[in-house]
């Protein structure tokens, strides 16, 4: 671990994972500083990325050290949002806290399973990614979604249920059930996700927050959780609706879990093909400022973290002769 106390790197096959232990530190908000952009959604932009502060630096209230993004004082969003709505930082799947209880459930197997040695090495696995960049997100600490969805569990009915009260082996902090329990609100099947805030002031804030996505479980979870694949959404909300009581049942949410992962890595890595028309001059040779032009659009996304191959074309002339500003050395 760095200098910075929760940041460190691990390799996983080829993907250099950047581990964040405390996930609403100041160093995980830059990282969401250039996840949740204005240009993605401007509802971003009523927020204040470069000052975040805790409840206490806010208005004296709650000593803790966990960092909040906080409403701008000046957003046009604040009558109906309210002048302290805040986001926070949060695990999407959690492999941390939960894993004794799962890895408990597979020592307790008493089917004919002869998968332990593989689910307990998927849990393992799990349990590596659990505070990588690929498993955050942020959610609205205003009406309390970090805390609902940690606290939803299965009840004997198989239904989903909400407990302020801990209950222990049960409450799994799962993203696929929390996803499930939004997409009920949205098709006004059930209101549990408001659980937390029930006949508290923050309630019609959090209301006002959720009708911004429009009943729509797809965009909420492309601008919160920054995933656009329909199709993967539905397995979310499938495997949501199911308790995990077995080995095979584990099996699967690791896997799923995994496959969500991909779809984070898998956004952040880039072929860029940039022919020697894209970089010359109209009257021929090297245009310096489109080549730094093109440099300035990718740095947000190299911000990011993503990975970007460029290829580029124009040898015959690229070789650092024309360029002002490279020394040829270093330009061949």
């Amino acid at each position: 671990m760095n200098n910075l106390g929760n940041i460190n790197n691990f390799e996983k096959g080829r993907l250099l994972l950047k581990i964040y232990e405390d996930d609403s530190s100041k160093e995980a908000w830059k990282f969401y500083k250039n996840q949740y952009t204005p240009s993605a959604w401007d509802f971003w932009g009523e927020f204040d990325f470069d000052n975040v502060k805790t409840r206490y630096e806010k208005d004296g209230k709650y000593n803790n050290t966990r960092y909040l993004l906080w409403i701008r004082e000046n957003s046009k969003l604040v009558n109906e949002l309210g002048s302290l709505f805040s986001f926070g930082g949060d695990k999407a799947f959690n492999f941390k806290t939960q894993y004794y209880n799962l890895n408990k459930l597979v020592d307790n197997d008493q089917s004919d399973s002869n998968n332990k040695e593989y689910v307990i090495s998927l849990l393992t696995e799990c349990k590596k990614m659990h505070s990588s960049e690929q498993n955050l997100a942020i959610l609205p600490t205003t009406g309390g979604l970090n805390n609902v969805k940690g606290s939803i569990y299965f009840g004997e009915n198989q239904n989903i249920m909400y407990s302020s009260e801990k209950i222990s082996g049960k409450q799994m902090d799962r993203l696929d059930t929390f996803i499930a329990i939004v997409d009920d609100y949205f098709k006004k099947k059930s209101k549990l996700i408001l659980s937390y805030v029930k006949g508290k002031p923050n309630e019609q804030y959090l209301i006002n927050f959720l009708e911004k996505f429009n009943n729509d479980i797809y965009k909420f979870v492309d601008k919160i959780y920054k995933l656009d694949d329909k199709k993967f959404v539905d397995k979310l909300i499938c495997n949501g609706r199911k308790p995990i009581e077995n080995i095979d049942d584990i099996e699967r949410y690791c896997l799923l879990a995994k496959e969500y992962w991909e779809f984070k890595s898998y956004l952040k890595r880039v072929m860029l093909k940039l022919s020697g028309e894209a970089l010359a001059k109209p009257e021929g040779g090297y245009n310096e400022e489109k080549v730094r032009d093109i440099a300035k659009q990718l740095k947000p996304s190299l911000a990011e973290g993503c990975d970007i191959g460029i290829v580029i074309g124009g040898g015959n002339y690229w070789r650092g002769r024309t360029s002002e500003a490279i020394d040829r050395t270093k330009a061949d």
